[in-house]
């Protein structure tokens, strides 16, 4: 088979982007293919680490602000008194009401997932929203390669992005990220499709997609800035119609952004909803000269291991071959990479904590990468030789996803197994406290209960003096997760409150609920059940345990699924870890069951 010959890069300023990379029909189908069995494989074997249970605060901000936008429309409620359950990303407005500070978008698409699976269907339907939207950005991903370096590289595009610890990490998880990339990526796609062969339907397909990422994340208005840059690289000035498509593709992008800037004005009298926790003004060229380092280290090291050195060769070579597209990726990747590394919160570490806020630009890099590695076949061509650069390309290909997989794996297993025993936890739950009733518990079980079912929560660590007062220096003027003012009103509230009055609190709250003939279930462990029972004296409530559940040590459930492991942990001496008893303890006063 001759040298595929690449196509003319052209130099002009405006205009339409020409053909990139030409091929042979045996060259786009046989990769083409070995990258649907690549994405194939990604989605089957990341669903054996999947369950419809999370128990992070993010999430809970998504998924229940989903729940009540499929209620009220609104994503916003208000609790039924000053210590019901709050989830930490939430922040509180004028009335009383709370919001998460988070944009509605996906709060809206799952409220979508939950209306059409309803009761039976709509929470396990809500957790395949990111999953399958990740696996639509990888063939985002496959796309935009095939478009400039070839199916072959594209093939290894696709490949690369799902194997990395940040797309494994985050594939199963329902918070921004993956829906991010998925629009972020389709979005970029149909622009350079729109930028080759112009079109009304490319153009509000582009600024779609990327004004509903923003919808997603905020941060990702920033590629408003590649869409424009586009947009004047293609207009042509004395044509009606490229001024109507121009039109058209900045209105697309403009109208979900609009609607999510009124949403939010008109429910919390903000812009977005970092403002309240100040987390919007978070960026300082302080927090970029702290964590400049960190995140070169981990973009390297966990989220493009031996491959992020191509990308940058890539990204600096492309300038002689295309500028025009050397641009597009390079306002693509820069603000976002200076953004977030000049971001307050950058957490130190081997996981994906602070290098998920980078997932929407690994297709640019990965498409850089992998355009180097066409090069480098396009010139070993001409010296006739085709086969051997293409082992090499696919042995650094291998080394680096091989030591991606060895990274990843058993975090995500980790997170799987968490997930898994929080799933059984919320069976059981729903399965035997009726709806309306009273519950007691830690956080990262009503963060998804509260998801599950309607029920009254309450976290019993904020019955706990120590709980109140660790609010007690906090700086109003500073970014924090938690809003700044709700912890002040917090601590103001019951800073001068001992222990007792706490625990008289509580107790109210207690005989309130079974005054109404609701009934109230405390979730406590065999290992700190003196901790979460220390407010019932016997002389005034009896306990029974009216469902249990189990864990092996590390959060490791006992129950095996296809293909994951979930023995437990063992410690230094092999010997199996210790499971903890997890159980629904009923609460009812003691002159109820003296009377029966």
């Amino acid at each position: 088979m001759p040298p595929v010959k690449e196509a003319e890069p052209v130099v002009a300023l405006c205009g339409k982007l020409p053909v990139l990379m030409s091929e042979s029909r045996v060259d786009r189908w046989v990769w083409g293919v070995f990258a649907v069995v690549a994405v194939f494989a990604y989605a089957v074997g990341m669903h054996a680490y999947w369950s419809p249970a999370h128990p992070g605060v993010d999430q809970n901000g998504y998924l229940v602000g989903g729940k009540f936008f499929a209620q009220s429309w609104s994503t916003g409620f208000k609790p039924s008194d000053p210590f019901a359950f709050v989830g930490r990303m939430w922040v509180e407005v004028d009335g009383g009401r709370y919001f998460p500070k988070y944009p509605m978008g996906l709060s809206v698409i799952y409220a979508i997932a939950l209306k059409i699976g309803g009761v039976k269907f709509g929470v396990p339907l809500a957790f395949m929203v990111n999953p399958v939207a990740m696996a639509l950005g990888i063939v985002a991903t496959f796309l935009i390669a095939r478009l400039m370096a070839g199916s072959f590289a594209a093939m290894l595009a696709a490949i690369i992005t799902a194997t990395s610890p940040v797309t494994l990490g985050l594939t199963n998880n329902p918070n921004s990220h993956a829906t991010a990339v998925c629009f972020v990526a389709w979005g970029v796609y149909l622009l350079l499709r729109w930028w080759r062969s112009n079109g009304i339907w490319r153009a509000i397909g582009a600024g779609f997609f990327l004004g509903m990422a923003v919808t997603i994340r905020y941060t990702e208005g920033l590629l408003f800035l590649p869409l424009m840059l586009v947009a004047l690289l293609n207009l042509r000035w004395r044509n009606k119609r490229s001024w109507i498509e121009t039109a058209v593709l900045a209105g697309a992008w403009g109208m979900p952004v609009l609607i999510l800037a009124a949403y939010n004005w008109f429910s919390f009298h903000h812009l977005t909803g970092y403002d309240p926790t100040n987390e919007s003004t978070g960026f300082s060229w302080d927090y970029f000269q702290d964590n400049w380092e960190t995140m070169v280290r981990q973009l390297y090291t966990t989220g493009l291991f031996f491959i992020l050195p191509f990308s940058i060769l890539g990204l600096v070579l492309m300038w002689r071959w295309n500028w025009r597209v050397a641009m597009v990726l390079t306002v693509w990747i820069v603000p976002n990479l200076g953004l977030y590394t000049a971001y307050y919160w950058a957490p130190d570490g081997t996981w994906i904590a602070y290098l998920r806020f980078f997932l929407t630009i690994f297709p640019a890099l990965v498409v850089a990468a992998v355009w180097t590695f066409r090069r480098f076949i396009e010139l070993a061509a001409r010296d006739g030789s085709r086969i051997a650069p293409r082992i090499a390309i696919g042995v650094i290909v291998a080394i680096g996803c091989g030591m991606s997989l060895n990274t990843a794996l058993a975090e995500v297993e980790n997170d799987a197994a968490g997930n898994l025993v929080l799933a059984v936890a919320g069976q059981t739950i729903v399965r035997d406290c009726p709806a309306g009733s009273m519950i007691f518990g830690q956080d990262r079980f009503l963060n998804y209960v509260q998801l599950i079912g309607n029920y009254r929560l309450y976290d019993y660590q904020q019955f706990s003096r120590p709980t109140i007062q660790r609010f007690a220096h906090v700086d109003l003027d500073q970014p924090n997760g938690l809003q700044p003012q709700r912890a002040k009103e917090m601590y103001d509230r019951l800073k001068d409150a001992s222990e007792a009055d706490l625990i008289r609190e509580q107790n109210k709250l207690m005989a309130d609920a079974f005054a109404s003939g609701k009934r109230v279930f405390f979730l406590v462990s065999t290992n700190a059940m003196n901790q979460a029972t220390r407010f019932l004296p016997r002389r005034l409530f009896d306990q029974h345990v009216v469902g249990v559940w189990e864990e092996l040590g590390d959060n490791r459930p006992v129950r095996k699924r296809p293909w994951v492991g979930f023995a437990g942990q063992r410690n230094a001496q092999g010997d199996q870890a210790k499971s903890t008893i997890w159980e629904i303890m009923e609460v009812t006063p003691v002159a109820k069951r003296a009377a029966k």
